[in-house]
């Protein structure tokens, strides 16, 4: 159980859903926003909210792993048959999860 004030902890998931956001800006900020998921996640534990750090973790994951192939892909044109959805996927899962950090929800 987390010794934070709830309203602590869903500013932490908002702030990390704000970060991945920004990745749309500035690509520095996916990485802050990483950082701060590990670093926050057990104070998230037994609290509605750590389910939405559960998800930033593998969604930065999953979206580094599918990117890359992607990138890989773009060397012969048809990367952009994986890299497309892939952002529109991300942007998608960033503004459910902010959403539902901001309802005081949890993710899943």
């Amino acid at each position: 159980m987390s010794n934070l004030a709830p309203g602590a902890v869903r500013r932490r998931a908002t702030i990390v859903w704000a970060l991945y956001l920004g990745w749309f800006l500035a690509g520095v900020t996916l990485i802050a926003g990483i950082i701060l998921a590990y670093l926050w996640r057990g104070d998230a534990v037994g609290t509605p909210y750590e389910s939405h750090f559960r998800r930033q973790i593998t969604l930065f994951w999953w979206c580094l792993i599918l990117g890359g192939i992607g990138l890989v892909l773009a060397l012969i044109g048809i990367g952009f048959l994986i890299l497309v959805p892939l952002a529109i996927y991300f942007f998608v899962i960033c503004c459910l999860g902010l959403m539902r950090a901001v309802d005081e929800k949890p993710y899943s």
